[in-house]
């Protein structure tokens, strides 16, 4: 179940730091109502998240906790290589047994 964050009791710093976890591109140069809005937009898929991709990944805030239902991209990768290599056994053993 998705969790229901009123954003306009969060504090802007607090409300940055979400938008940039998220994905929300640039979430310095919007003001707090322009911010709520794009944060809705990445979160109802109106808009692909950015995904950061230099430097030191930010220190976790306490306010958001990570929805720890959906696998990470890497996880989905990591399950994607184990079937294909499974495939690739089960393809092998049929070979042999028409062998």
């Amino acid at each position: 179940m998705k969790k229901v964050v009123d954003f306009s009791k969060i504090n802007f710093h607090d409300l940055r730091l979400y938008a940039t976890k998220i994905g929300v591109k640039s979430p310095t140069v919007y003001n707090k109502g322009e911010l709520i809005e794009k944060i809705k937009e990445v979160e109802n898929g109106m808009v692909l998240p950015e995904e950061q991709k230099r430097g030191r990944p930010r220190k976790e805030n306490l306010y958001f906790e990570e929805d720890k239902t959906s696998p990470s991209k890497k996880e989905i990768m990591f399950e994607i290589k184990n079937l294909i290599g499974m495939m690739e056994n089960v393809l092998e053993m049929v070979s042999k047994l028409k062998d």
